[in-house]
């Protein structure tokens, strides 16, 4: 079960993409990630659109999400400095 909740950090968000989705960090657009698009967020470039994430990922709840790590109010540069640790890895 893909979960986090409000506590969850960046870096914990990402070693949870690293169980569900391995290469996660190469499928994210620098350039293109928004964390207010359901399309150019984390988890929509790497499932296609935040719609689309299976149901098998079912995050825990709206407000988990939206203040969450993944949400409209996470940190753009701590994303992309995860993403370019582990291009760099």
């Amino acid at each position: 079960m893909f979960g986090f909740s409000i506590q969850t950090t960046i870096p914990e968000a990402a070693i949870l993409l690293d169980q569900v989705s391995p290469d996660w960090f190469n499928k994210i657009d620098i350039k293109k990630l928004s964390m207010n698009s359901c399309m150019y967020c984390v988890l929509g470039q790497i499932f296609g659109d935040f719609d689309s994430i299976p149901d098998t990922h079912i995050l825990n709840n709206h407000m988990d999400y939206i203040n969450g790590p993944f949400g409209s109010n996470a940190s753009r540069s701590e994303w992309i400095d995860e993403i370019v640790k582990r291009r760099e890895s």
